[in-house]
């Protein structure tokens, strides 16, 4: 008995783990047998004990959000950045995919190259003066629903889908918001005084 009390004061580190609430863990089996699977879950919230040579890979649930900044080229050729934050969360029943095909760093692996990719092909479409002004929303829908498009299988999928149909994607991708159009100064001080001489043409008339 002290032998095991010794053992188990060695290994609590590596065989007590709490799940917090809004969480869910996958347990991977480094020693498995026919009748196992090599990974469970996923696992519900509170104190899990497990064999100190299994390992158990904890993710959140809950909605979660991020800024990224991506170089983009205009249709009119002109470089700058864009800002762009949107907000995700990993799809529970599909947790043992998502902990098997990407890992826990899937948001660096998944999300941030797949959206910004898609941003540079959304944005050549457009000028720098639409996505300084009244094509912003245009865009960054456009963005959405490609990234979000069942026809590209990228893992992420759309919430309305999510909620109304059965699917194998790993992540919901909740919203995208172009936050900020980064234009060179010159650029964009010839399209505020074009706006602003366009205002001054309707006030006249």
């Amino acid at each position: 008995v002290l032998v095991l009390c010794f053992l188990f004061v060695i290994l609590y580190r590596q065989m007590v783990f709490t799940i917090p609430v809004g969480h869910t863990s996958v347990l991977w089996h480094r020693v498995h047998f026919a009748n196992t699977k090599i990974s469970e879950g996923p696992l519900p919230e509170g104190v899990k004990i497990i064999l100190p040579w299994d390992k158990l890979y904890t993710y959140d649930l809950r909605l979660q959000a991020s800024r990224q900044s991506y170089q983009v080229v205009s249709k009119d050729g002109l470089h700058f950045n864009l800002t762009l934050s949107f907000r995700w969360r990993a799809v529970r029943e599909n947790i043992v995919e998502l902990n098997q095909s990407l890992g826990p760093d899937y948001v660096e692996k998944l999300l941030i190259p797949e959206i910004g990719s898609t941003t540079r092909e959304i944005s050549a479409q457009y000028s720098a003066e639409d996505l300084y002004t009244s094509k912003r929303v245009i865009v960054q829908q456009a963005i959405y629903d490609t990234v979000t498009n069942d026809a590209i299988p990228n893992g992420v999928v759309s919430q309305t889908v999510h909620d109304t149909a059965k699917h194998r994607d790993v992540v919901v991708l909740a919203d995208i918001l172009i936050e900020k159009v980064e234009l060179p100064l010159q650029i964009k001080t010839a399209i505020e005084n074009k706006l602003e001489q366009a205002q001054i043409a309707q006030e006249y008339e």
